[in-house]
């Protein structure tokens, strides 16, 4: 290989030889054109934006929204089955006991040894523990058989 050669630019001139700056400005020109001819959108570049957006929504309620409901609506239908001896937490962490009910609120016992009662809005129920009443049933073992 020689030394290197200019390439002539658009009027025959070689880069540093004759008119610099006209040559510098042409070929810029076709560089810059170049760049942003090939940065140009392609067509339907919208259209896969909105398919993307929509698959990251899609995602975000199956993952998110969904589950959240479904526990809302569960915790929903546990209050208003509440009946009396249904052990329950409250938003506040207050355990107690169901010993009445009202429309929008139920009465709790929430200490045994003073019989100390509490009145809440059924809204403040959190979560339903359970019977307080209902036994634990043990599996008869067989005669003979120890254990």
């Amino acid at each position: 290989m020689g030394p290197w050669k200019p390439e002539p630019g658009p009027a025959g001139q070689e880069f540093g030889r004759g008119k610099p700056r006209e040559a510098y400005h042409t070929r810029l020109m076709s560089v810059l054109t170049t760049i942003l001819a090939a940065d140009e959108p392609s067509q339907g570049g919208g259209l896969d934006m909105f398919i993307m957006i929509g698959m990251i929504f899609m995602i975000f309620w199956f993952l998110v929204i969904r589950p959240g409901s479904r526990e809302r609506k569960a915790r929903e239908a546990s209050v208003k089955a509440l009946k009396k001896h249904d052990k329950v937490v409250t938003n506040a962490g207050i355990h107690g006991t169901v010993v009445g009910l009202e429309d929008d609120a139920v009465m709790l016992r929430v200490d045994d040894k003073n019989n100390i009662r509490m009145k809440f809005s059924r809204a403040a129920i959190w979560q339903v523990l359970g019977d307080e009443t209902a036994k634990v049933e043990v599996p008869a073992t067989p005669e003979g058989s120890t254990t």
